[in-house]
Formats: structure tokens, sequence, C-alpha cells
């Protein structure tokens, strides 16, 4: 017996299409282009709900299809408009980065965010959709950075 295939709906879910013929079918991009715009285009929007699957501040359950899509690197300074500077934040999440209270370094090649605190701590957050990759090492490498640099400060004393 042969599985149906399910397909992912943003705003509505994972639907099973049980009569593959007698539907419009096209081709979503797995890795969309840069534009030029501000706004995101269709693809690269897609991409990043499908990769972070809900709003990227640790904990927030928030819906990918119902976030903003966050310009790591601000647009007005430079910032391209692709899935690398790209991530999903729920409206309060995201005034409280656009507020300074809090930055984001990210990983372009697994999306893996490093949220640093005004307090000197981070948080890490890796993305959890149907997207993402499952290569998350480099947080490993960014812990012993951290301690490596709190133990050359400390011996300084």
């Amino acid at each position: 017996m042969r599985a149906t295939p399910k397909v992912y709906f943003p705003g509505y879910g994972w639907s099973r299409i049980t009569n593959l013929e007698n539907i419009d079918t096209f081709t979503r991009q797995l890795n969309p282009q840069e534009t030029e715009s501000y706004q995101p285009t269709n693809h690269i929007r897609a991409y990043t709900q499908g990769r972070d699957l809900t709003c990227r501040w640790p904990g927030c359950t928030t819906p990918a299809h119902t976030c903003q899509l966050d310009h790591r690197i601000e647009y007005n300074n430079g910032g391209p408009t692709n899935p690398d500077n790209l991530v999903t934040l729920c409206q309060h999440h995201h005034n409280i980065k656009t507020d300074r209270r809090v930055h984001y370094i990210m990983d372009p090649i697994t999306g893996t965010i490093a949220w640093l605190h005004t307090n000197g701590t981070y948080q890490t957050d890796h993305p959890t959709g149907p997207l993402a990759t499952t290569n998350t090492h480099w947080h490993y490498t960014w812990k012993q950075f951290l301690t490596h640099k709190r133990n050359k400060h400390n011996n300084k004393k």
C-alpha cells in the first residue's frame, strides 16, 4: 500500500493529497534567490517560515506564518533580503530586538541563532521547521569560545 503524500499549507497545517492529477501544481524553490526589495518574495517568505516553523525567540511557540520577517542585518544598513538574513519573530519579540534590548547572530548554514542579552548571557535557538537542517554543531564552538574568553579575563585579575 502506498502512503498518501502530505503537504504543508501556511496558516492551515499539514494536509493529505489524495488526488494529485486534479490539482494545479507549482514548483517552489528550496533555495530562493535574494531580492533587491525590502519586502521578501513569496518564495523567500515560504522558505523562511518552513525553516523556522515558529517565532525564533527561545521558547516562543507563535507559528511562523503569523510572525514578521526580521532582517538580522538591517536592510537600510545593507542587509540583504534573503533567508540567510531573515528570521521569523512575533510582534512582541520583534519589538524587543528593534528596541535594541537584545541582539542575535545567526549561522547561515544551520539557521541556529545565538541571542545575546545586555547582561552578557546568551541563549541559542534552533530552527524546527521541515526545511531546517539537522547539523547544528557550531554552538558548541560558541560555548567554548565564551568559556575561553571568561577564563582569559579572570586570569588577568
